[in-house]
């Protein structure tokens, strides 16, 4: 499509975010002592061909340290 992939508000501006990845800052989480995707998979032996599988994932992401993350707002696009 020709749809922006950042998007642009009508006086021609962005914003910009931004992250520093670290564990003291900005980082992914999982449970402990657990596998990150968890997945069931289906029944091969039976005839058919549509097949019902699942994949979970548990995860999150935590900001440690306010100062790892940031935006910059009104940047002007032209």
């Amino acid at each position: 499509s020709n749809d922006p992939v950042v998007g642009i508000n009508g006086q021609g501006e962005t914003s910009l975010y931004v992250a520093r990845l670290g564990l003291d800052g900005f980082h992914g989480v999982s449970l402990a002592g657990d596998n990150v995707v968890n997945l069931w998979l289906p029944d091969f032996t039976n005839a058919g061909a549509v097949k019902k599988g699942e994949v979970e994932m548990v995860a999150a992401v935590a900001l440690k340290a306010s100062k790892a993350a940031g935006v910059f707002r009104k940047i002007k696009v032209k």
